[in-house]
């Protein structure tokens, strides 16, 4: 049977929405499959890094 996290993730990652959670320090903690879609940056890339460093490019790029 699967634990809550995995229950979580589960659930996250199927929503149409982009999710990322942050950890206490700042820290991306998750990242589903759809915010992976919206900012072409996969979660692998992403988990435990700072969430500044994680957008700062993706912000960036974005339209004034």
């Amino acid at each position: 049977m699967p634990d809550r996290m995995e229950l979580l993730e589960a659930t996250f990652d199927s929503l149409p929405e982009g999710v990322g959670l942050v950890g206490g320090e700042g820290e991306v903690m998750f990242w589903n499959q759809a915010a992976q879609g919206i900012t072409g940056y996969a979660a692998i890339e992403l988990l435990g890094r700072p969430i500044p460093e994680a957008w700062q490019s993706y912000i960036a790029a974005l339209p004034e």
